[in-house]
């Protein structure tokens, strides 16, 4: 995903509130979009993954609960939303 910094910054970055990085792109792309900015996919960039320590270090069935409980309050406010489909 790429954006402006200063999209990010008005934006005051990714909510704290997701504990894992699960769903907290797509509720930023949501807010991104709503200011009238936009996240684009950049294929084939030079990147490095670092691994995501606190991910890595909790166990799969707390990994598990966790993710699907950070399910929950997306689809509330934003569950109606196809803005952000992409087809093919």
């Amino acid at each position: 995903m790429a954006f402006r910094r200063s999209d990010a910054q008005a934006l005051e970055g990714f909510d704290p509130s997701f504990r894992f990085y699960r769903i907290a792109d797509i509720e930023f792309s949501f807010r991104l979009r709503d200011r009238g900015g936009r996240a684009v996919v950049v294929p084939n960039l030079p990147l490095e993954k670092h691994e995501h320590r606190l991910w890595e270090a909790t166990d799969p069935k707390e990994r598990q609960r966790l993710s699907k409980a950070q399910h929950v309050p997306l689809p509330r406010p934003m569950g109606k939303r196809a803005d952000l489909l992409v087809g093919e």
